[in-house]
């Protein structure tokens, strides 16, 4: 338990597989890892994501270990925090609820996994490989102490590291990055005010409104009027072939010209109709008719 907090919450360089087979125990009584070859990095933000995680679990807190979930990967999309937490909360019911000495805290690392994976949360691979290491030194602990309260054996070293995180040189340092953040924002913002100012009396201030929706709706209109015009283009064709056949009896030169003219028009008809009919049956929907995959075959052969 020492080598992997040490490992994890100071170094922030672990071992991947720690399996016992990777193990051995020096004749001092020193534990040494072997093979090296899996390794996983973890910056101090993601350690102080870990702490929070760890600390919301021991206090049996479902609001905070919902937001350290959020904050531990990156969502796909909107994600509906009312869900999240009832999923926690269910996890929660499923783990912390039942005698201490039985936790199994890998097991529950893994599923706050798959819940942000079903919420489109994309968590850092550092810590997949991490719930992967915990569980196996889980095993390692429980095969040598069956009836390990893992809770209480963690909550010394969340106790550690509160104080880490909150001792007087750490908090000294965040407030001097915070204070210097404020510092640019104050000298920044009034240039960008000014500039968009200056955009606005120039004229030159573009504003952007993008609705996936609104982009949908239009391209159906289009493709409607689309085939509507081709809908014109048939009956036009079909109109000017029946005109034509009523003067059928007109010839140049003893040929039958305007009947062959009128079948032109009755063929071209069909041909549009049948471009129309197909281009909303079999190519569906409102999508777009792509000409270019075509051209590129015709190419190629």
């Amino acid at each position: 338990m020492e080598a992997a907090f040490q490992q994890i919450f100071v170094d922030g360089f672990f071992h991947g597989d720690p399996h016992p087979g990777n193990m051995l125990v020096t004749r001092d009584d020193r534990v040494a890892f072997l093979d090296w070859g899996l390794v996983g990095h973890l910056s101090r933000g993601q350690q102080d994501e870990l702490v929070d995680l760890i600390v919301s679990i021991i206090t049996n807190d479902v609001d905070g270990i919902t937001r350290t979930v959020l904050r531990m990967g990156r969502p796909d999309g909107r994600v509906n925090l009312r869900m999240l937490r009832a999923d926690v909360q269910r996890l929660r019911d499923a783990h912390l609820t039942q005698e201490l000495d039985k936790l199994n805290l890998a097991a529950m690392m893994e599923e706050i996994m798959e819940v942000a994976h079903r919420h489109r949360i994309r968590v850092n691979p550092e810590y997949a490989l991490l719930t992967k290491a915990t569980a196996t030194v889980e095993g390692i602990l429980r095969s040598v102490y069956p009836n390990l309260d893992i809770i209480g054996t963690l909550r010394p070293y969340a106790e550690r590291l509160i104080q880490e995180r909150f001792g007087s040189d750490r908090m000294l340092k965040a407030a001097m990055v915070s204070l210097l953040r404020v510092n640019h924002l104050l000298r920044d913002v009034p240039m960008q005010i000014d500039q968009m100012l200056m955009d606005v009396e120039a004229g030159e201030l573009r504003v952007q409104v993008g609705h996936p929706a609104l982009d949908q709706h239009v391209a159906a209109i289009t493709i409607l009027g689309s085939r509507v015009f081709m809908g014109f283009i048939a009956g036009s064709l079909i109109v000017g072939g029946s005109v034509l056949l009523a003067y059928a009896d007109w010839r140049f030169d003893g040929v039958p010209v305007l009947p062959i003219i009128a079948g032109l028009f009755f063929v071209l008809a069909a041909l549009t109709s049948f471009a129309a009919l197909s281009w909303h049956f079999v190519i569906g929907g409102i999508r777009k008719l792509r000409v270019t995959p075509w051209l590129r075959l015709l190419r190629r052969r």
